[in-house]
């Protein structure tokens, strides 16, 4: 497999992995192992904040009126804008669990976290997370989404950083475990969802910050001006397939339909390791 069709694949499946809830980390590595032709490409902490910043444009664009709306608030003397405010420091105190576990608790960097029985048991754990949402009950009306903020809580928004902190773990999804942490505290399913995803902005950040004194910034990334594009513009492009995807999904309340596949790829790789 050529570099650039390697980086490709890569690309699609970050921009798949990232938002639905079958772990983009832990696809990653999968398909570290398992694609011929891996060791072609150079710098690969460097690929790897690559193409998170691909799926970070697609959040910026998918999100770009919400994300104007807080940007807004910011400079607004307004109820609306300290609304906003208060919206925005429930995003920050939910991504500092991610930071602190990024920063003391896991060596993503580690053999460990290329292990692809972790990615295995990571998605058995998904998988169950998943399932979970079936015991959700849900309430005969959910609030309004043209006010989302009302719902979520300080505490809250600390609990649904914590699912995210955990989902540092390959395997684990993000998307799946933050939205079904904030569905099982009584948050609806377009405050859930957007709460997740917003959340996700600062955490891709913060990765590719903590991620960049490892760069090699001489040799750059070894890649041609034309891959690195091509690689962004199709992580972008199949992110923001993957979040419409995924918004009708939870809208219909059907997380749980990927457990099978959580499960089902967790299988292989135990029976293939």
């Amino acid at each position: 497999m050529s570099p650039l069709l390697l980086l490709l694949v890569l690309a699609a499946i970050q921009g798949l992995a990232e938002f639905l809830p079958i772990s983009s980390s832990g696809h990653l590595v999968l398909a570290g192992k398992l694609l011929p032709g891996g060791e072609q490409l150079p710098n690969g902490i460097g690929v790897e904040i690559m193409l998170h910043l691909g799926t970070l444009f697609a959040v910026l664009i998918f999100y770009r009126a919400r994300i104007g709306r807080l940007i807004k608030g910011l400079f607004s003397a307004s109820s609306e804008g300290s609304l906003q405010r208060d919206y925005l420091f429930k995003l920050i105190v939910a991504t500092v669990p991610a930071v602190l576990a990024g920063l003391y608790l896991f060596d993503t960097d580690s053999a460990f976290f290329q292990s692809v029985d972790l990615v295995a048991v990571g998605l058995v754990f998904t998988a169950l997370v998943l399932l979970s949402s079936q015991l959700i009950k849900q309430p005969s009306t959910e609030p309004s989404i043209d006010a989302p903020e009302p719902s979520i809580s300080f505490g809250r928004a600390l609990l649904i950083g914590i699912a995210q902190a955990v989902a540092i773990l390959p395997g684990i999804s993000r998307s799946g475990s933050t939205i079904v942490m904030a569905r099982h505290l009584k948050i609806n399913a377009q405050q859930a969802e957007d709460f997740s995803f917003l959340m996700s902005i600062p955490t891709i950040i913060g990765a590719a910050i903590l991620k960049s004194p490892q760069l090699d910034l001489e040799k750059g990334l070894g890649l041609s001006a034309i891959e690195v594009c091509a690689s962004l513009l199709l992580s972008c492009i199949v992110g923001l397939i993957a979040l419409h995807l995924l918004h009708g999904v939870i809208q219909k309340r059907k997380l749980h339909v990927f457990a099978p596949y959580c499960l089902a790829v967790a299988a292989a790789v135990l029976l293939l390791d």
